[in-house]
């Protein structure tokens, strides 16, 4: 039982405008109250999520083909481009080829270690900014931080926590639009 309308004036811009019917106190306890942080948080993962996950490429590093598998349908269905590394020589080949935005790098592969290739990509030039996300079930988040992981997941691999965690990593590596979010606070 609001009204909304727009106001536009060219050369000047928009303005849109609403109003909403104070809220009654017995409806008051259906919504639910959350911490200022935690909202804006949400929020700018959602906002951000939507901009920045457009025709990204993402490189998935894993010896494991069902894991690759999992991944590589979490990501296209949520908008991104996937290409595949079997074992760190391809990885290290794909990386230098495609320049991927970010990579997913699984730390126990045969041949030579995810940290042995996370060590070869920080070197070089041409790689060295591409964020990597260590997704590993050994836990040793200080030695890939040391060696210059960007972020790191443990398996199992939660979706949530590797969609925030490509999200913050994209979010660093570039510069994103300011977006406006209104919020609405009764000061009663």
């Amino acid at each position: 039982k609001g009204k909304i309308w727009a106001e536009s004036q060219e050369g000047k811009g928009s303005k849109f405008i609403f109003t909403l019917p104070k809220l009654r106190e017995s409806t008051k306890q259906q919504y639910m109250l959350i911490e200022k942080d935690k909202f804006l948080s949400k929020i700018n993962n959602c906002v951000n999520i939507k901009n920045i996950n457009s025709k990204k490429a993402v490189l998935i590093v894993d010896d494991d083909p069902s894991i690759r598998d999992m991944l590589k349908e979490y990501l296209q269905d949520n908008g991104y481009i996937t290409i595949e590394a079997s074992d760190a020589e391809e990885a290290i080949i794909k990386t230098k080829i495609n320049k991927p935005d970010v990579i997913l790098l699984d730390i126990m592969m045969p041949l030579m270690s995810g940290y042995e290739v996370l060590k070869i990509l920080k070197k070089d030039e041409e790689t060295k900014d591409i964020p990597v996300i260590i997704v590993s079930i050994i836990e040793e988040t200080e030695k890939a931080f040391i060696l210059g992981a960007s972020e790191y997941i443990t398996k199992p691999i939660d979706e949530n926590k590797l969609f925030e965690s490509i999200v913050k990593v994209l979010n660093k590596k570039e510069k994103i639009d300011e977006h406006n979010i209104m919020m609405i606070i009764n000061k009663k």
